[in-house]
């Protein structure tokens, strides 16, 4: 081998490089430091606990031999190999793990398919690489592209895998509605079949020898807990799709990169919209300038039950802010959907537009004394069942229910068609929830005629600290290129 030759071995999950000395080129490149946050802690002010956790490298030791440098995640291999490249060595490939992934059929595609936008081209991507993430809007199409590959593959072990069971039955629904063997794992149910929808935590049932291995809402499959049940599958070739590859709260987003690999195909929103896979999103801004400063306020449930959950001005400029939009659009009955962060919220606005049903997750008795001692919850108000929530998803896909406030229960894995206005009285600033959050307007209408998606939103003003959340969630909207007006 001479001096400029590399060669890059898979191993499943694995790689490695020889000659060894070459790893110490992508050492540093390849480190991060993830990120802890423990609860609110007295000896320290009442300031949330940071907790850095060492430098996490994604690098195991070099061979005894000192001839191979092993790189833990794969997914990395796109990148390393054309830094090599780039620096000059000649490359070699080698594959001791393949994933026997067969010739796509293309005559098993529909001959009547409708492609939209740039369909095509991203499942033509993911056909061209060995491993890859696509980045596309919230209602783009993924599900399509998935249909796409049962078709392609009609021999093969491919595995769906979404992080929470209200998304992979979606899944499961729309895949098994065009193939009937289509098996799921997932809230007590193993089937797992040649295709499967499995929920994260339960890959463990699903088989070790898949072909392909597809996963949704990848950003959120990235934790520990997942990575562990991921690498699990030696013989896949992994696939990603998101909305939002970069905003994790622990540092790990580059996890994306080495699980599913390099972005392959990315479709910013307005590129969507012009080629008809959503409908263009108008944001209105409503300024609120009345309300307590709680910027030295440190605990952060503190501080937003004082500037945001218990704020009458604020709360009562959310009903307005409703009451405006339903004239000015002079529409007989929009559907209208209020985003909040908690419960205590949801009731709060609730006991001001008493015809919105809440929608929540499961609470407990002393959670609900606590709220109904500091005013949060009235005779008659409750949360909502397990049972009743489903049929309330159910209920608003289908149009009949048409005012919804809910926690961030429903900010994925939810298909709400023909949602026409959706209210942000969160007051959060996740650079990931403005994307997820207003993905719910972007779908094109139960008769594909649904023109476009009204987003209202606060300028928090009467807060330093909560102001700058409003501008850091002006600023993903307008990087997705959403039409922002100030209403006065």
């Amino acid at each position: 081998m001479s001096d400029k030759t590399a060669i890059v071995t898979y191993l499943g999950r694995v790689m490695s490089i020889e000659p060894a000395y070459l790893g110490q080129l992508f050492e540093s490149d390849l480190s991060i430091t993830l990120i802890e946050r423990g609860d609110p802690d007295p000896r320290n002010g009442w300031k949330p606990q940071v907790i850095q956790k060492p430098q996490r490298v994604f690098w195991y030791d070099t061979d005894p031999q000192g001839v191979a440098k092993f790189f833990t995640f794969s997914g990395f291999g796109p990148r390393i190999i054309g830094g090599l490249k780039d620096a000059g060595f000649t490359v070699e490939e080698r594959d001791w793990i393949p994933c026997e992934l067969p010739a796509p059929r293309f005559d098993c595609i529909p001959a009547d398919i409708q492609w939209r936008g740039s369909q095509p081209a991203v499942l033509a991507s993911i056909l061209a690489n060995r491993c890859g993430t696509v980045v596309c809007p919230t209602g783009w199409g993924k599900t399509f592209i998935m249909r796409q590959l049962v078709h392609l593959y009609p021999d093969a072990n491919i595995i769906f895998t979404v992080p929470s069971i209200d998304i992979a039955r979606d899944t499961y629904q729309s895949l098994v509605a065009q193939d009937g063997r289509i098996g799921f794992c997932g809230d007590g149910t193993v089937n797992p079949q040649r295709v499967t929808v499995a929920v994260s935590h339960s890959l463990k049932h699903c088989h070790r020898n898949a072909n392909l291995l597809v996963g949704d809402e990848a950003h959120a499959l990235v934790s520990e807990r997942f990575r562990e049940d991921l690498v699990q599958f030696p013989r896949a070739k992994f696939i990603g799709m998101t909305a939002s590859p970069t905003g994790r709260s622990d540092g790990g987003d580059q996890y994306i990169e080495a699980l599913f690999g390099p972005i392959i195909y990315e479709v910013p929103y307005q590129e969507a919209v012009e080629m008809g896979n959503v409908v263009p999103i108008d944001v209105w801004v409503f300024r609120v300038d009345h309300g307590p400063n709680v910027q030295s306020i440190v605990r952060p449930d503190l501080k937003n039950r004082k500037g945001i959950w218990e704020n009458q001005y604020r709360n009562e400029m959310i009903r307005y802010s409703v009451q405006y939009a339903r004239y000015r659009l002079e529409r007989e009955d929009p559907q209208i959907l209020i985003m909040v962060d908690k419960i205590e919220h949801a009731l709060r606005l609730q006991q001001l537009m008493p015809d919105f049903t809440v929608v929540t997750g499961e609470s407990d008795d002393r959670q609900l004394d606590r709220l109904a001692k500091r005013g949060g919850i009235l005779e008659g108000q409750r949360t909502c069942t397990r049972k009743e929530r489903a049929a309330y998803k159910e209920q608003f896909s289908a149009g009949t229910l048409r005012r919804v406030i809910a926690t961030f229960i429903w900010s994925k894995g939810v298909n709400f068609l023909d949602l026409d206005i959706l209210v942000r009285a969160d007051g959060t600033s996740s650079s990931i929830n403005s994307v997820q959050v207003p993905g719910r307007l972007s779908r094109l209408g139960s008769d594909g005629q649904k023109q476009k998606g009204l987003l209202i939103d606060f300028n928090d003003t009467f807060s330093p600290d909560l102001q700058a959340r409003s501008r850091n969630r002006f600023k993903v909207y307008r990087q997705n290129g959403f039409k922002i007006e100030p209403v006065t």
